[in-house]
Formats: C-alpha cells, structure tokens, sequence
C-alpha cells in the first residue's frame, strides 16, 4: 500500500487502543502468536504500552497511562 503521511512515505495507518490492563493484553497477544513490533514499555511521557502489526501490515498501539509526568520535565 501506497501513501503519504505528513509529506512523508508510510504503510498503512496507526491506531491507538487505550486498555486498562495492557499486561495481560500483551501476554496475551504474544502467546497468540500475534507479530509484536514494539515490546512492552513504558514511555518517558507515561504511557505503558506495546505495538502489533495485523496481518495488513497495519500497527495497533496498546496503552494506558502508567504514571503522569509533568511535559516540562
């Protein structure tokens, strides 16, 4: 698939899940088989989170907040 995100080349688009309990989602995923692109971590904005690609080739994010952090920091 052909596009342009920004001006710039991309496959597909991004979506974004927020769940409450993305441990268990990403066990889950990962014992499924599912293509986990991006392990499970958290952000230095506060987000614990993981990516997936579908078989389209589209990433899934999946998140939830872990701690707020102040944007100034």
């Amino acid at each position: 698939m052909d596009c342009e995100c920004y001006g710039f080349p991309c496959q597909g688009k991004k979506v974004t899940i927020f769940i409450e309990d993305v441990e268990a989602h990403f066990k889950h995923a990962k014992f499924s088989r599912v293509t986990i692109v991006e392990d499970l971590h958290e952000t230095e904005y506060g987000e614990l989170q993981y990516g997936a690609e579908d078989l389209d080739g589209h990433h899934w994010l999946f998140s939830r907040r872990a701690k707020d952090v102040n944007p100034e920091q």
